[in-house]
């Protein structure tokens, strides 16, 4: 019985450092996708952007045990650009913070993505999501008009649209039912575009391997205690 429980151990123990060592790989292409240019404006004015905002169709290469092969996702960090094949760390979007740490913000971009991403069916939602996602990420306003992050004023079609995303989202917040809310945040370190996806049972989350590490070294105490007993 000793033998098989330090096998166990062994084996999760390997589990845990694999996952943690493990490097995933970005690929990004915007062919066939929804969304379209739009005019944004960030880091409290001083830096504009006139690209791509909306859906991103996203290649994993050696991705953890059950994670898809591709999925749709959303930037979060407007202010890198995407390199393709870049090495990025799986991490739960409840960690996730930019521009000071403000409170929540994983959950808030977590809520807009799990309630909106997949019911998306026009290049004006999902400029409207992506740009909700930006504002939720970087402003606690949900101001549009100013801020770290904020639309140009043009762009008539998409505010009204990232508006009603952003009301939603302040009901959530108001009841606190958006805190239950997670994603998957690909995080390059700051060498790359950080991106939302999906979140999948089957990626162990850091909490739980320290659990199912813990839990075997528990396991053989127990039972070098029961042993000692019985002499």
């Amino acid at each position: 019985m000793l033998k098989k429980l330090l096998s166990l151990g062994a084996v999760l123990g390997t589990l845990v450092f694999s996952q943690a060592a493990h490097a995933t790989t970005l690929t990004s292409s915007i062919a066939g996708m929804l969304g379209q240019n739009v005019k944004s404006y960030y880091n409290n004015g001083v830096s504009s952007f006139n690209g791509w905002t909306g859906q991103q169709n996203n290649g994993v290469t050696a991705g953890p045990s059950g994670y898809p092969s591709s999925f749709v996702g959303y930037c979060v960090d407007i202010e890198h650009s995407f390199i393709n094949g870049e090495t990025v760390s799986l991490k739960n979007t409840s960690l996730l913070t930019k521009n000071g740490n403000l409170p929540n913000t994983g959950y808030r971009v977590a809520w807009l993505y799990n309630t909106y991403s997949s019911s998306i069916s026009n290049n004006v939602q999902a400029a409207g999501l992506q740009a909700a996602i930006w504002e939720a990420l970087y402003d606690s306003s949900m101001d549009l008009t100013g801020g770290f992050y904020k639309l140009d004023a043009t762009e008539i079609a998409v505010i009204g649209q990232t508006n009603i995303y952003l009301g939603a989202l302040q009901t959530a917040i108001g009841n606190n039912s958006y805190l239950s809310s997670n994603a998957t945040w690909f995080d390059t370190g700051g060498l790359g575009q950080d991106i939302v996806g999906p979140t999948q049972s089957q990626v162990p989350e850091p909490g739980l391997m320290s659990l199912l590490a813990s839990g075997s070294v528990s396991g053989l105490w127990m039972l070098r205690r029961r042993k000692a007993q019985i002499r």
